[in-house]
């Protein structure tokens, strides 16, 4: 059967974001491979990589990002790719029409025979259109671009959260609700106490496969 999406978003061109990769890690560890269609605004991997790491920090999950697919197996607990399309960049709000957030697929996450696959997608004009939406609310320049960071950084930890805790489920949270809220606009995603307590547990999970196998499991 050929993959399905469900609500995601995608990625573009090699680059190195962060610290290189080390053989051993004393925390469980994603290693969170980024791809773009079009080159993103210098700021946008970093706040993109700020935001998220904030809202999983309570998980203790480690985030390792890298803008390149040729990463050596057995590095990771778990590898997810992310395919960020159009072009992640605020100022692409000035060349886009405006559209509400209910119409737009802002991100997916690809399910195949009904396993859900750890490869997301982020569309990064749909989200330039949504926040170009804001306008008449919102007009300072400052506050649109730092909300479409905010966006971005949502769909991805949505599309993060389906991709790690393999689920197509969605619940009124700030991490699995779907499609977004205007409030989502205005404030930073925070996980659930439910939440952080599953992640730790497939955390919890890596760390007795490693222990058994006697070495990182390889991108599961």
């Amino acid at each position: 059967m050929a993959p399905r999406i469900l609500l995601g978003v995608l990625l573009v061109a090699p680059a190195v974001i962060g610290q290189t990769a080390s053989p051993q890690f004393a925390k469980p560890t994603v290693g969170l491979i980024l791809t773009f269609q079009q080159q993103p605004a210098p700021a946008f991997a970093r706040e993109l990589r700020r935001s998220v790491d904030e809202v999983f920090r309570p998980a203790g999950l480690g985030f390792h990002w890298l803008t390149d697919l040729k990463v050596q197996p057995g590095t990771y607990d778990r590898a997810i790719v992310a395919n960020l399309t159009g072009r992640c960049d605020p100022r692409r709000m000035d060349e886009l029409p405006a559209t509400s957030h209910g119409r737009l697929q802002l991100g997916t996450t690809v399910v195949n025979d009904g396993e859900v696959i750890p490869f997301i997608n982020l569309h990064c004009d749909d989200m330039a259109r949504v926040v170009s939406a804001q306008r008449a609310v919102t007009p300072n320049r400052l506050q649109l671009d730092a909300m479409f960071y905010r966006v971005a950084a949502r769909v991805m930890a949505h599309e993060l959260m389906h991709a790690l805790l393999k689920t197509t489920d969605h619940r009124n949270t700030d991490c699995a609700r779907a499609p977004l809220r205007a409030a989502d606009l205005m404030m930073n995603a925070k996980l659930q106490p439910s939440e952080v307590a599953a992640l730790r547990e497939i955390g919890r999970a890596w760390h007795v496969k490693l222990a058994r196998e006697g070495s990182p499991a390889a991108g599961q």
